[in-house]
């Protein structure tokens, strides 16, 4: 099944062709389930857009440019799967905000890159994942910041929450070449907090219940998404662990 919520013609273009250009300012909704695809994406100067993913067993490697003062905000949910992501900030002003999320039983490779190419250009990723069973989940996000780049602002924050028996890795590389530029990451990797478990079950929530809410809130808790896309992607979350974390 693959859903994208885009008149029949970008439809076409984007699966038949892999390639799409965000020329208008919009929010789109994409979905895709047992799907493989190379996909690149242009969003064109001055353009705003917000794009909204859910896979589901994919393994998708997506390449986006964004040109001068263009704006992407990315929310990607993927339960099971690789992912393979290059962002290149092409043009001045160029701003790309990632908060993406996977579920994951088996060992899966979710790589990360953006490049900022010119000056005043701003990155700001998300990553969360959890992981269970033995699954080695790997975060390798990546940040380039070029010579000339000058007054650009790089951040990430990645988290992989994991039972005893999982064996996850988070690798935050930040490449800077430019002195005149605000950067930073921050890793965690470990299980739920005591203590926020401690508080919800002092509230009358069982642990299950307590751990699932948590879970909940870690995994998409950082999107912006409105109500329809909010229920859809809990429902997704409540399908695929039947409660039971």
């Amino acid at each position: 099944m693959n859903k994208i919520l885009l008149n029949d013609e970008e439809k076409e273009a984007l699966l038949n062709t892999g390639k799409y250009e965000f020329s208008k300012d919009g929010n789109y909704s994409l979905e895709f389930e047992n799907f493989q695809k190379d996909i690149f994406l242009i969003v064109s100067k001055n353009t705003h857009v917000t794009l909204n993913l859910l896979g589901k067993n994919t393994d998708l490697s997506i390449h986006i440019h964004i040109k001068e003062n263009a704006e992407l905000t990315f929310h990607h949910l993927l339960i099971e799967g690789n992912f393979h992501l290059i962002v290149d900030l092409d043009g001045i002003g160029a701003t790309f905000t990632f908060n993406y999320s996977v579920l994951s039983s088996q060992s899966s490779l979710h790589q990360i890159i953006v490049k900022h190419h010119m000056p005043k250009t701003y990155s700001y990723l998300k990553n969360h994942g959890f992981s269970r069973n033995h699954a080695n989940v790997l975060l390798d996000i990546s940040s380039y910041i070029e010579k000339n780049s000058d007054q650009c602002i790089s951040k990430q924050d990645n988290q992989i929450i994991e039972n005893d028996t999982s064996m996850s890795q988070i690798q935050p590389n930040l490449y800077i070449d430019n002195y005149d530029t605000e950067a930073s990451h921050s890793a965690y990797l470990g299980e739920f907090k005591e203590s926020d478990l401690f508080y919800l079950m002092s509230r009358g929530l069982s642990e299950e219940d307590s751990k699932f809410l948590l879970l909940k809130s870690f995994l998409i808790g950082h999107f912006e998404l409105n109500d329809s896309n909010q229920e859809r992607y809990y429902h997704e979350i409540i399908k695929y662990f039947n409660k039971e974390v």
